[in-house]
């Protein structure tokens, strides 16, 4: 894992033996933290944290067979198998209107779902998003950067651990408001049903034990990220808006 400040467990010794590599840390790794701790502890996404953790949303809750409100960190730590594009504070977020569809169609862009893709997976391959939208990765001599739609970042950090899968920080936010949910659908039927092939199957990943699509549920999983509906989200405003990335 990538670490920009130097802290965490550093690599002091790597022994080689045939096919195998060694490396000798010299701390314990501790375990993954939720993905609004995880957030927290990074000053330059103090923002995104911040608003994740306060800001409510309707979700469809399978059990309860209604919409009941979330916060948008809720809704993250629910998927199963995530991988995750943050903005950094930094991030301009120009262009973006304030027509809640559009953002929420944003922000599935910055989404693998039912997926966990690491830095070393990530060279040179394409990803289908929650929007069903292309996610083009490659890396050169400049640096690691995601294209989608007609914007391209920058990775600026990789392999940052969540409970739940992976999140990697880039430069700034990938402004493509279009969906294809059948593609989409598609892409996580597939990445639901390869992960099934090696566990035992209770349920779609990411779905509720005894439901049939995304919400919060009893066990707080949510499933395919599909269409605005009722999810109108004044926090995506303010998530992919002027105040945070100013």
């Amino acid at each position: 894992m990538e670490n920009r400040d130097g802290d965490g467990p550093q690599v002091v010794q790597k022994t080689s033996y045939e096919n195998l590599d060694i490396y000798v840390v010299d701390e314990v790794f501790e375990y993954p933290g939720d993905i609004n701790s995880t957030l927290k502890a990074d000053g330059d996404l103090s923002g995104f944290a911040s608003l994740a953790r306060d800001t409510k949303v309707p979700v469809w809750d399978t059990g309860d067979q209604a919409n009941e409100d979330a916060t948008v960190s809720q809704v993250l730590n629910g998927i199963r198998g995530l991988t995750l594009l943050v903005p950094s504070n930094q991030a301009s977020a120009q262009g973006i209107s304030g027509n809640n569809t559009r953002l929420w169609n944003i922000l599935r862009n910055h989404i693998i779902n039912g997926t966990t893709v690491y830095s070393p997976s990530l060279a040179n391959a394409t990803y289908i998003s929650a929007a069903g939208q292309y996610l083009h990765f490659r890396s050169n001599s400049s640096g690691k950067f995601v294209t989608s739609g007609d914007t391209t970042a920058q990775i600026i950090q990789s392999d940052i651990l969540v409970k739940n899968g992976v999140f990697h920080i880039i430069d700034r936010v990938l402004l493509n408001p279009e969906v294809n949910e059948e593609v989409a659908d598609n892409a996580y039927e597939s990445a639901t049903e390869l992960a099934g092939h090696s566990s035992t199957e209770t349920g779609p990943v990411g779905v509720p034990t005894g439901g049939s699509s995304g919400g919060i549920g009893g066990n707080g999983a949510v499933g395919k990220l599909e269409g605005v509906g009722t999810f109108g989200i004044v926090a995506l405003c303010a998530i992919l808006g002027s105040s945070l990335f100013a």
